[in-house]
C-alpha cells in the first residue's frame, strides 16, 4: 500500500508542479504552462469547496462570543489570541506574497512595453518593502530594471547575481546648503 490518500492533497499538488517542471525541463514549454494552469485552474474551483483557515477563525469567533457570554473571559482571550495568531500569520504571508507579486508584475510589464503600469506596479511594491521586505534578488531586479526600463533586464535574469560594479556603493552624497544662524 503506497500510503498516499486519494483526492487532493500536497502530495498531489507537489506530484503536478514535478510534472510541470519536467516538462519544462525537456523544452516543451507550451505543456509546462498547460499544466500549471490547469493545477491553477484545479486548486482554485477545489478551494471553494476546502475549509479553510476562514472557517477555522469564524467557529474560534462564536466560540468566543459563547465563552464570553457564560463568563469564560480568560479561556475567550485565549481564543481571541489564537485567531489573532492565524490572521498575523495569514497578513505576513499575504503581505510578502504581494509584494512579490507586484514586483514580478512590474519586471513583466516592463517587458511588455507598459510602462505606466510598471511604474504603478513598481511603487506599489516598493511602499509594501517597507513593512513586508522583499528578497534581496527580487529587490534588486525590481530597481534594474526600473531604473533602466529595459526589457533585458527582466525576469528571465532572476538568478544572475549582482555584478561586482552593481555592489559597489554610489558615490552621490546629497549636500545640504548650510544653516545659517539669524
Amino acid at each position: 500500500m503506497s500510503g498516499r490518500r486519494k483526492g487532493l492533497n500536497q502530495i498531489w499538488f507537489n506530484d503536478r508542479v514535478r510534472e510541470a517542471l519536467k516538462a519544462a525541463e525537456r523544452g516543451d514549454n507550451p505543456a509546462a504552462i498547460g499544466l500549471l494552469e490547469s493545477l491553477a485552474d484545479h486548486c482554485h474551483e477545489k478551494a471553494r469547496d476546502a475549509l479553510t483557515e476562514w472557517h477555522e477563525i469564524q467557529a474560534l469567533w462564536i466560540l468566543g462570543v459563547q465563552l464570553e457570554e457564560h463568563n469564560g473571559h480568560a479561556r475567550a482571550a485565549a481564543v481571541y489570541r489564537r485567531m489573532a495568531d492565524l490572521r498575523r500569520a495569514a497578513l505576513r504571508e499575504s503581505g510578502h506574497g504581494l509584494a512579490s507579486a507586484l514586483a514580478a508584475a512590474a519586471v513583466a510589464s516592463l517587458q511588455a512595453g507598459k510602462r505606466m503600469a510598471a511604474r504603478k506596479l513598481a511603487k506599489e511594491a516598493f511602499g509594501l518593502h517597507k513593512v513586508y521586505p522583499l528578497p534581496r534578488h527580487e529587490l534588486e531586479l525590481l530597481r534594474r530594471g526600473m531604473r533602466q526600463g529595459d526589457p533585458s533586464h527582466g525576469a528571465r535574469n532572476v538568478r544572475r547575481t549582482v555584478s561586482h560594479r552593481e555592489r559597489q556603493p554610489t558615490s552621490r552624497v546629497r549636500r545640504s546648503k548650510p544653516k545659517s544662524d539669524g
